[in-house]
């Protein structure tokens, strides 16, 4: 979120530095990974199924797969925070081993906006050789580009929901949008409005910025004034940008952003597409 938020401010007119140091290989960070996990806890075991794979397991057959995929990313953008990026992932494995045998809670579920290739991606991580079957994911389409993905948040960790959690909470899909969005409205810090002049960054976080534009009324707020139909951007899940599509300047700042920020390796990347909002939904934008 640092360099993306350097990058913004800088776009819509407000002002921040980073520094670069070489990097590890992804084979080298997975079993740098490994090892924390081993050290954290010696009864674990711990098999790398492949670059940037892990499998963690106890011996009462609880499991977790974790994809690093987003956290060698996050280290690649500051190999000075490796230690930090590790033991997030250490703390997060150990915290859902913990809670597996815990019962769901409807008041956690909250809704996660991802592109339609994170599906595929999951799906073919959990065929492909060496790896084991993954739950299915509880999700319903956004639009022909974008997916709401359904998911349990803890202060230290994300489950993704199942439907044999639906079953136990005696919850149905068509109920889960309204009970996610009204959770993740209570949960998020306060929503901010950042820019001027019909280009906007909305703010709540870091985590659910892409997720905001599910909850009522953050897109038509009275503090942001466009010009014409409101245009969007979410590159990756931690950035929103809003201006209008009578804007072809702001349109093509926030175009060369959208650029600048999916070509730096940014993690939990989303989309480098922009959307337009008619009558409640989200459609590609497509310049005339």
């Amino acid at each position: 979120m640092k360099r993306i938020l350097h990058f913004v401010l800088s776009s819509i007119g407000i002002g921040t530095a980073s520094a670069q140091t070489p990097v590890i290989a992804k084979s080298e960070f997975t079993q740098a990974v490994a090892e924390a996990l081993r050290q954290a806890d010696t009864t674990l075991r711990v098999d790398i199924l492949n670059d940037l794979r892990l499998k963690t397991s106890l011996s009462d057959g609880r499991e977790v797969n974790s994809f690093l995929d987003n956290a060698y990313a996050q280290y690649e953008q500051d190999p000075s925070e490796k230690g930090e990026v590790i033991q997030r992932i250490v703390t997060s494995t150990l915290e859902t081993l913990d809670t597996m045998e815990d019962r769901p809670d409807r008041g956690a579920i909250v809704p996660i906006v991802k592109d339609r290739a994170w599906l595929s991606e999951v799906g073919q991580a959990s065929t492909g050789k060496g790896s084991v079957k993954f739950p299915e994911n509880v999700y319903e389409d956004l639009n022909s580009d974008l997916v709401i993905v359904y998911a349990f948040d803890s202060p230290r960790n994300i489950r993704y929901l199942s439907p044999k959690n639906l079953d136990s909470l005696n919850l149905k899909r068509s109920e889960l949008r309204a009970l996610a969005c009204e959770n993740l409205e209570r949960l998020l810090p306060k929503i901010e409005v950042r820019g001027q002049d019909g280009y906007y960054m909305i703010t709540a976080g870091g985590d659910y910025e892409a997720s905001l534009i599910l909850i009522d009324g953050v897109l038509s707020n009275n503090a942001m004034e466009v010009r014409g139909e409101t245009i969007i951007a979410i590159p990756t899940r931690d950035l929103l940008l809003v201006t209008g599509n009578r804007d072809p300047e702001t349109i093509q700042k926030m175009k060369d952003l959208v650029k600048q920020v999916s070509s730096d390796g940014t993690s939990y990347r989303l989309t480098d597409k922009l959307f337009i909002l008619r009558k409640g939904k989200l459609v590609e934008f497509i310049e005339e």
